[in-house]
């Protein structure tokens, strides 16, 4: 019996010496590898861009309350992967808070809401950024924002991460449209972003083929605001101040500018605000221009 005692004892001593050396040989190799020991805490781990959320603070651009109808509030609208989310403001905020897909660009749309003959309407274009290039929405790049809107909107997270929409340079084509405007000021003419033929604009960003080339114009039609309130004359109707859809250039002067049509056809430039009513310069072929009620209800938003 002592024998057999004696011998569990021994082996015992032998598996303990062999348990440490080996615990001691483990602790070495861990410490000259680098590796350690799982801590309870697991950080997330980014695979791709978007994988994250993040909260952005977006700022809005000053509205021109001394000029334009009275603000009642703003209509945001911006892309998710659901196609699209929309928030509404009061007209005394500034800024507002969006959670969205971390480094994945996307659009964010300020509309702003005006009073307008005991209505509030959505009639003048938005202001707007692209995230993460920029967290100020401006006037002069609401027509960015919304060409690139209009075309992510359909787009899955994938889809979108492999278009040509990521590659394309958008702050570029702010910039482009900003010295248009500049220079057409400096001319004594209008430009409005929104005279651009933004479906040929679409067709090239999409096909990854856009350049300064794709800007192009649309055929404009001039108009005397004297010969038109002439016209309104005649039909037993006065033309008030009329705003263009896009706030920068603000009411119009002496010339009225709108895209050519045919026939019968209203291009969306076409319209412009009154002080109690949204009209349209309503074009017929060999004829000349005139200003037709079109109904503010077209324009409501809520």
């Amino acid at each position: 019996m002592k024998h057999y005692i004696f011998n569990f004892f021994l082996s015992a001593k032998i598996f303990c010496k062999l348990f440490l050396v080996g615990a001691l040989i483990l602790a070495v190799v861990c410490l000259e590898t680098g590796c350690s020991l799982p801590s309870g805490n697991f950080e997330p781990v980014e695979l791709l861009p978007g994988w994250k959320k993040e909260t952005v603070e977006i700022t809005l651009p000053e509205y021109p309350a001394e000029t334009h109808p009275p603000l009642v509030g703003w209509k945001i609208l911006y892309w998710n992967q659901d196609g699209g989310s929309t928030q509404y403001l009061s007209a005394n905020q500034q800024q507002l808070s969006i959670t969205m897909e971390k480094n994945i660009p996307t659009a964010i749309l300020c509309y702003p809401l005006t009073a307008v003959a005991e209505s509030t309407v959505s009639f003048f274009h938005p202001a707007g950024c692209i995230y993460p290039y920029s967290h100020q929405a401006s006037w002069e790049e609401g027509f960015t924002a919304e060409t690139f809107f209009q075309l992510a909107q359909s787009k899955s997270l994938e889809d979108l991460q492999s278009s040509p929409l990521l590659r394309f340079n958008w702050s570029r084509l702010t910039q482009q449209i900003t010295k248009k405007f500049q220079q057409a000021q400096e001319k004594g003419t209008i430009f409005s972003p929104w005279f651009l033929q933004q479906e040929l604009l679409k067709a090239h960003i999409q096909q990854g083929t856009a350049s300064t080339r794709s800007i192009k114009t649309e055929t404009l039609q001039q108009l005397e605001q004297t010969e038109l309130q002439e016209q309104a004359h005649q039909q037993e109707a006065t033309p008030k101040q009329l705003y263009y859809r896009y706030i920068p250039l603000a009411t119009v002067q002496e010339t009225i500018y709108f895209p050519q049509t045919e026939g019968y056809t209203i291009h969306q430039e076409n319209a412009f605000l009154c002080e109690d009513e949204i009209v349209s310069c309503f074009t017929k072929k060999n004829q000349k221009p005139v200003l037709v009620t079109i109904g503010i209800e077209r324009y409501t938003d809520r």
